[in-house]
């Protein structure tokens, strides 16, 4: 295990040395700054870089679309600047999440890159219990206040899903945005 503040551009150079790895299978980058360090530091080290990412970094009129459609990897996605050094904010999420996909085409190229834009991860070890709170509070029966549409479907995926569908991928340098 490696440790050091991602926040750092010298503690995760510091913590990565002179390694090198197969593939990068980033799944706690939330700001560009934390990217920018990780890429920088592994650019020369490294064929292949994946990053979790968000369907937040879409626009808001990628989701102006009738209840049944679906959003698809072209659509609009939120202005962010890859040079942005601040720390993760999460009031700032979806752009700084968009961000951090610039500093990785920027740092790897298209070619080496490949970005996932999961809707909600669920599953074992899940902690900001969205999903969960809302099911129950739905089955609790009554009015439920909620954003959107009511016939708008949700995307979720089970995080062992993810990690199959990143793994196999990466290590075969498959690239694109998904």
């Amino acid at each position: 295990a490696l440790r050091a503040n991602r926040n750092d551009p010298a503690a995760v150079s510091t913590a990565l040395g002179r390694l090198e790895f197969d593939a990068v299978i980033d799944v706690s980058g939330l700001a560009p700054v934390q990217v920018a360090a990780t890429t920088r530091a592994l650019r020369d080290r490294v064929g292949h870089y994946s990053l979790v990412s968000t369907v937040t970094t879409y626009a808001d009129e990628a989701f102006d679309l009738p209840p049944d459609a679906l959003i698809h990897e072209d659509a609009p996605t939120v202005a962010a600047d890859p040079d942005d050094p601040s720390p993760p904010n999460m009031a700032r999420y979806g752009e700084q999440k968009r961000g951090c996909e610039l500093v990785l085409l920027r740092g790897f190229g298209p070619a080496a890159a490949l970005i996932a834009r999961p809707g909600l991860i669920l599953g074992p070890h899940e902690n900001v219990h969205r999903i969960p709170y809302w099911l129950g509070r739905a089955a609790g029966g009554g009015e439920v206040i909620g954003p959107g549409h009511p016939a708008r479907r949700f995307q979720f995926v089970d995080v062992r899903d993810l990690a199959e569908c990143l793994v196999t991928p990466s290590l075969a340098g498959f690239a694109g945005t998904y």
